[in-house]
């Protein structure tokens, strides 16, 4: 909110309202947990921020980052749960869980069919119907959940 600095014509609530937003928005962004949601709001941040101008952008990110620094650092607010998905990061090579482990093999599944046939592959939207053929068994019955609970 504090880098898109409503334009002097606009409507006086709009700024207020953007600010509101921009706090409430945190809580579900906070509470998904998804490093893939996190990276994505920091690009749009820092795009955001580069089209705002120069000025703008090193208040905007000195204001973000004394603001981190006081609420980690300082309060303690969220940096053992910060530091935990962080980590969590390098472990995903040394001790997967079953979503990495499922990603692996569909990734060593998809490289079998390229190089069964790598010109013309097995068209389109037919990894799904080729998968069992070329996956591990854990992947082929552990992850079919097609049909289930009907």
């Amino acid at each position: 909110a504090c880098a898109l600095r409503t334009p002097r014509s606009a409507p006086a609530w709009l700024r207020p309202c953007a600010a509101v937003l921009a706090v409430v928005l945190i809580v579900p962004l906070t509470l998904s947990f998804s490093r893939g949601v996190w990276i994505a709001t920091a690009a749009a941040v820092l795009v955001a921020l580069a089209l705002s101008g120069r000025r703008q952008a090193v208040t905007s990110l000195a204001v973000l980052g004394a603001a981190g620094v006081v609420l980690v650092g300082g309060l303690g607010i969220g940096s053992e749960m910060i530091a935990d998905r962080a980590a969590s990061v390098t472990r995903v090579t040394s001790t997967p869980d079953r979503s990495v482990s499922d990603r692996y093999a569909m990734w060593s599944a998809a490289g079998a069919m390229w190089r069964e046939q790598p010109a013309a592959g097995v068209g389109l939207k037919g990894f799904p119907d080729h998968r069992d053929g070329h996956a591990s068994i854990g992947l082929s019955s552990g992850s079919d959940t097609a049909g289930a609970g009907q």
